[in-house]
């Protein structure tokens, strides 16, 4: 990812969708792995002058690719999925802590608070409605 943009797009990919369907269009590691090797396959091919299909690609990735290895290619998914994870909270927890800063600093370096109050009062309004 190279954007903030790009980030929340990740976020909000497939959000609504039912554990059932979500289940449905997950790959396994295993694919991931295949899919991975297979494209390096393809792109070292095309270096060198040669044109090999994406089915080949992941024939030759099946044959080559070591069965004791691939449990260590998932362990790695894993992890670089953890490390993004606890990333992205600890962005998240930034944001939220530089917001609340930042709002405090406004009432601070303003001039009448008690007029910033009377501006703002809305700003925080809740729902009230019952349902």
């Amino acid at each position: 990812m190279k954007n903030l943009s790009e980030l929340e797009q990740t976020l909000r990919k497939n959000t609504l969708l039912s554990f059932e369907e979500y289940a449905a269009i997950r790959e396994p590691a295993y694919n991931i792995i295949i899919n991975d090797y297979a494209t390096k396959l393809m792109k070292k091919a095309k270096d060198e002058g040669v044109e090999i299909t994406r089915e080949e690609a992941e024939e030759i990735a099946r044959k080559e690719i070591p069965t004791n290895y691939v449990p260590e290619w998932m362990t790695n998914l894993r992890i670089s999925a953890n490390i993004a994870g606890t990333t992205l909270c600890y962005l998240e927890g930034l944001k939220s802590s530089l917001e609340r800063i930042e709002d405090l600093l406004r009432v601070v370096h303003e001039e009448d608070i008690d007029a910033y109050i009377d501006r703002h009062a809305n700003d925080l309004r809740r729902d009230n409605k019952t349902e």
